[in-house]
């Protein structure tokens, strides 16, 4: 399955160790706690074989993400975390790189489509020429419904399938076995063709870490051995170089969302319960834009208003409070920049507040 990755080769793997397991933790448990960061490839606990392994009371094991940027988040979210809710501490590491075989649902164009379209797919030496559509709005439509697959897996496609039969807009999804088609297709509509060959070279893409409009360029196997050549897409340069400068500085909220947490810090917060997870509910809707939020959260903290109530302050350092706890749970992309940003502004928000 994996064992620890040499120094320096950390950043080509996805899969990490983990350690300090219970030995009553089974891998359906860490198979729950890990899948809500992205697709799984595998998950394997190490059980102990001798007595002498049985009694240091602890067990290992490895969690393979699909995506390097899932087992990221994973690692970020979960390190010296007790997720399992066990009493004990995960020990997480970069395991040895695991050589994936792509599984279905995963990319790949349909066996039952490669005999049926005539001459596209019937040499081993044919190349699959991806083309990305013109029609911006099924650009953006067939690469949405592919990221949703990239993370959820071939259950969420076949969903889609079934109670979109009718729908025009998901033929380019296709039929899994011609005797049980549910999309009227024209097999010369060249299109359509198209459409599903970039369709599964998106959710293909996304699972190992592609962006919506960033993607690596260069020829590829997809399936191995004896696999064809999978040719992306030219990128459309300006939005790549957006689309990673956006990723570098964070989302931003817009002015409608910036309002709203205004509104939720200056004037809605208090000492109240249900306040204070309205806000907070709010901070982990939009984490996407933690760095703002936190910049936000930071400013209402500091803020040396004579007119600001004791109680007002207490509220807004139980928000902080409860949303650096929440960080660290499973579950919620980019919570761990809460925690760093926190983290950050701790000591000078601490020394405000001793003035009041």
């Amino acid at each position: 399955m994996g064992s620890y990755v040499e120094p320096g080769q950390e950043h080509l793997t996805t899969n990490i160790f983990v350690g300090n397991l219970d030995p009553m933790s089974t891998e359906e448990e860490l198979t729950d706690v890990f899948r809500q960061f992205g697709d799984l490839y595998s998950v394997k606990i190490m059980w102990p074989r001798t007595a002498e392994e049985r009694s240091r009371n602890r067990n290992t094991g490895f969690v393979c993400f699909m995506s390097r940027a899932d087992a990221e988040d994973a690692m970020d979210a979960l390190s010296d975390a007790d997720p399992l809710d066990t009493g004990r501490r995960l020990k997480l590491g970069w395991g040895k790189n695991v050589k994936k075989t792509v599984r279905f649902g995963t990319g790949g164009v349909p066996t039952h489509l490669r005999k049926s379209v005539k001459g596209a797919y019937n040499t081993a030496g044919t190349a699959v020429v991806v083309t990305a559509p013109s029609n911006p709005r099924r650009f953006k439509f067939i690469t949405t419904v592919a990221s949703f697959v990239a993370k959820d897996g071939s259950i969420l496609e076949q969903k889609l399938i079934e109670t979109q039969s009718s729908n025009p807009d998901f033929q380019f999804l296709l039929p899994r076995d011609d005797s049980t088609s549910m999309f009227r297709w024209d097999r010369d509509d060249k299109q359509l063709l198209d459409e599903h060959i970039f369709y599964r070279w998106r959710v293909y893409a996304f699972a190992q870490g592609d962006g919506p409009n960033s993607w690596r360029t260069q020829p590829f196997v997809m399936f191995k051995p004896h696999g064809r050549f999978w040719i992306p897409p030219p990128l459309n340069k300006e939005a790549a170089r957006l689309e990673e400068y956006e990723e570098k500085r964070g989302i931003k909220l817009n002015d409608w969302e910036r309002e709203k947490w205004h509104d939720l810090l200056k004037n809605k917060l208090c000492a109240s319960q249900k306040s204070i997870c309205a806000a907070m509910a709010f901070a982990f809707d939009k984490s996407g834009a933690a760095i703002e939020i936190s910049a936000m959260l930071k400013e209402a903290l500091l803020e040396s208003n004579n007119g600001i109530s004791v109680d007002t302050r207490i509220a807004r350092l139980f928000l902080l409070s409860d949303i650096l706890f929440n960080s660290q749970q499973p579950g919620v992309k980019n919570a761990f920049q809460y925690r760093d940003a926190i983290e950050t502004m701790s000591p000078e928000v601490f020394e405000s507040l001793g003035k009041h």
